[in-house]
């Protein structure tokens, strides 16, 4: 990413910069960060910054979200995935029905799985989402608790 090399290259020092990199486990987090005032910058999905700005369950307290948006958007095929517990029986996309798959709610993971669900036709009604937060998310995966997961954005 173009500010760890920035960091690591010495370009905020050079243009007068104190910049401390707090690394979060998911977007969300960051977001809600920024809007709480505890952090300046935050990096997220473009999913992100629409619940910051029009989900006030997503941004309680916050009105009006005074947000500027600094960056462009990054192109890439294979970023988001789906990962299931072959033990469970999931070897294929319908093979999710029926399972519970743990995500961030209110995130780019929740997102991605609706078009998951389109793309192969599944009722997501017929799959059971687990909301977690990200730290929990492979260890629920792993204990059993949930089939499969989206990683948190």
């Amino acid at each position: 990413m173009a500010t760890f090399i920035a960091r690591d290259e010495g370009y905020f020092e050079e243009e007068g910069l104190d910049v401390k990199i707090l690394i979060n486990p998911s977007g969300v987090v960051s977001i809600k960060q920024l809007l709480e005032g505890s952090i300046d910058i935050a990096h997220c999905s473009e999913t992100l910054l629409m619940y910051a700005l029009l989900d006030s369950t997503f941004n309680p307290g916050h009105k009006n979200a005074e947000l500027r948006i600094i960056s462009n958007m990054i192109m890439s095929n294979r970023i988001q995935k789906i990962i299931a517990s072959t033990a469970k029986g999931i070897l294929s996309p319908k093979d999710f029905v029926g399972k519970k798959v743990g995500l961030v709610k209110n995130s780019q993971s929740e997102y991605h799985l609706d078009g998951f669900f389109l793309e192969n036709q599944i009722d997501h009604k017929k799959v059971g989402t687990v909301n977690l937060n990200p730290e929990e998310i492979l260890s629920s995966l792993q204990n059993g608790e949930i089939d499969g997961r989206i990683p948190a954005e």
